[in-house]
């Protein structure tokens, strides 16, 4: 490392020591990891200054993280969905340089400092590794059992031992935290059930037998704000205890529902199966024709179904394509976000082990980043 030839670095050399010279060159390496990035946006104003200003700050957050990789490490770009959400957290500080509101939209512009050299690390650090869970969010698991809550426990703890047996991060929590209201920013599966009938005695049974009959179904939100995919059954126990008779009711309806779902949702992952891909933002047949053909030619997809439909609340319509395919949702996430879409502005955005959001906004419903030019004045 070389040091600045220059009085104030000669007298802190000679005079200070070298406990302060070094102190000043950490300080002069730490101010050169970041990086001055200017960047515009306009935002439709949404009604709520504070929100729509807020709103722009984070998007010209995002758009100068955006012109710092592509500066310092370009092959890093197509990564930067995975810290999207937390653009604010490698920004030093900035300063607003323009703001003016013109036909309803606001314009902003800052100068804000990147911390360049932890961002590319972050970046790195989510490279796949066989030690890593790949980026996966936490499972919030829930389990209500109305009349036996002891069994409810005993469902939602194999939930997590299968889970953590794929490699996935489990978090238990009460049936409240995984209600459709529930605040958990990531995916949760949610057992609720209970006695279809009363626990009764066998009638003509040598010796007297109990019988405990169940009704059940587990629910797995792949998407916090969309719709849960469900499994419901009904599963029967008969023993000579009537505590044996609903613990094997339990066992015969929790883990095999289970099951199902977690084959349909891809809940546990599938090393040679596919991907669940749910899509937002399609509003035409023919937008949704563009990225099926875009999602037919990534790497190694060998298939894309359809699967469901959904209009959640607020109106925000989902497509479910189940891509058929070896590689990992991570790749496949980049290569997506990398993917020219005919005027299509997309955004992913991993939820689960095999689980990916696809956001789709029309280019043409995105604001322009030049400022309107003005009007000529009438002589």
């Amino acid at each position: 490392m070389r040091f600045p030839n220059s009085p104030a670095w000669r007298r802190a050399l000679s005079c200070c020591g070298p406990a302060v010279a070094l102190h000043l060159a950490l300080a002069s390496m730490a101010h050169a990891q970041d990086m001055q990035i200017a960047a515009a946006v306009q935002v439709t104003d949404a009604g709520d200054a504070a929100k729509t200003r807020s709103q722009a700050l984070s998007e010209a957050m995002a758009q100068a993280l955006d012109q710092s990789v592509e500066q310092t490490a370009p092959e890093l770009r197509g990564r930067l969905y995975l810290i999207s959400q937390r653009a604010r957290e490698f920004v030093t500080s900035y300063r607003v340089t323009d703001e003016s509101e013109q036909d309803g939209r606001l314009n902003l512009r800052i100068v804000a400092q990147v911390d360049v050299a932890r961002l590319v690390r972050e970046l790195q650090a989510a490279l796949p590794s066989a030690k890593r869970t790949d980026g996966r969010p936490k499972v919030l698991v829930c389990a209500r059992f109305t009349g036996a809550e002891s069994l409810a426990t005993g469902l939602a703890e194999a939930a997590k031992e299968l889970l953590s047996q794929r490699g996935q991060s489990v978090e238990l929590g009460t049936s409240e935290r995984c209600a459709t209201e529930s605040t958990w920013p990531g995916p949760r599966l949610s057992f609720d059930g209970g006695l279809q009938t009363p626990l009764s005695e066998v009638r003509g049974t040598s010796p007297r037998l109990w019988s405990a009959l169940l009704r059940g179904s587990w629910q797995f939100w792949a998407d916090p704000t969309g719709q849960p995919q469900r499994e419901a059954g009904d599963g029967a126990g008969f023993a000579e205890q009537r505590e044996e008779a609903l613990s094997q009711a339990v066992v015969s309806l929790g883990r095999p529902l289970l099951g199902r779902l977690a084959e349909r949702s891809g809940l546990l992952g599938r090393p040679g199966g596919g991907v669940l891909l749910i899509a937002t933002g399609l509003r035409s047949p023919s937008v949704m024709s563009k990225l099926w053909k875009a999602l037919l030619a990534l790497p190694g997809v060998r298939r894309v179904e359809p699967r469901r439909f959904l209009v959640a609340e607020g109106g925000d319509e989902q497509v479910h394509f189940q891509l058929t395919t070896t590689t990992n949702p991570e790749t496949l996430g980049t290569a997506l976000y990398r993917t020219p879409i005919a005027g299509l502005r997309v955004q992913v955005v991993p939820l689960g082990p095999s689980t990916l959001r696809l956001d789709c906004v029309s280019a043409q419903d995105l604001p322009s980043a030049e400022p309107a030019a003005p009007e000529a004045a009438t002589p």
